[in-house]
């Protein structure tokens, strides 16, 4: 889920649950929970900006969202897909870690 020229900036509150992944291209980084096993945003960087997009399903309200759909940019050069990063994605101010000490 994202909305271009929108910023977002991302908390982690359990750090013991975060982790980072990339998959493929290599070119965007996925920032899971460990404890549900689920991504919940991915980010990428283009030419110095910084972009991410939002797993719906974590969303307090998910069920508002249409249901997802399995999408393959397997054929997209590099250059498209920055493009569409860029033009589609939220500008990503990035992740602060502040662990609450609970586990």
């Amino acid at each position: 889920m994202s909305k271009s020229g929108t910023r977002l900036r991302s908390v982690v509150r359990r750090s013991a649950f975060y982790r980072t992944v990339t998959h493929g291209t290599q070119t965007a980084q996925f920032h899971e929970c460990t404890f549900c096993d689920m991504p919940v945003l991915a980010s990428s960087e283009a030419e110095g900006d910084h972009y991410a997009v939002v797993n719906a399903a974590c969303m307090q309200a998910a069920g508002a969202f249409v249901s997802g759909r399995s999408i393959s940019f397997a054929d997209e050069t590099l250059t498209q897909r920055q493009d569409r990063r860029k033009a589609n994605w939220c500008m990503f101010d990035g992740i602060q870690i502040m662990d609450t000490g609970k586990q």
